[in-house]
């Protein structure tokens, strides 16, 4: 059964930026378009490896693999750009008071 858990503070990330979270042992990125949050997976699917290591910015809504250079859409996880064939799985986000939520099961 799929539950919201806390992520982080969404005063925490600006617009623009993104960030690494790991809920339970699903390493996530987080960003913040123009004010909206969106998640996704931190696992290139090309690389096999995280795309972000801390705490970045994007171009727009685009996240770069700095292992090979595909580009994915944040707020879908779709790819823009790159040698990646897969999209980056996506979570659900809300927001609920100072707090951003993600849904995993």
């Amino acid at each position: 059964m799929s539950e919201f858990k806390m992520a982080l503070k969404a005063a925490y990330l600006k617009p623009g930026e993104i960030v690494k979270v790991d809920i339970g042992d699903i390493p996530m990125l987080i960003g913040n378009v123009d004010g909206n949050y969106f998640a996704v997976s931190n696992i290139c699917p090309h690389s096999v490896r995280p795309i972000l290591e801390h705490k970045g910015s994007m171009q727009g809504n685009q996240v770069k693999c700095p292992h090979h250079g595909s580009i994915f859409d944040i707020t879908t996880g779709d790819v823009v750009k790159g040698l990646a064939v897969e999209c980056l799985p996506k979570y659900a986000v809300r927001v609920e008071g100072p707090n951003v939520l993600v849904e995993i099961d």
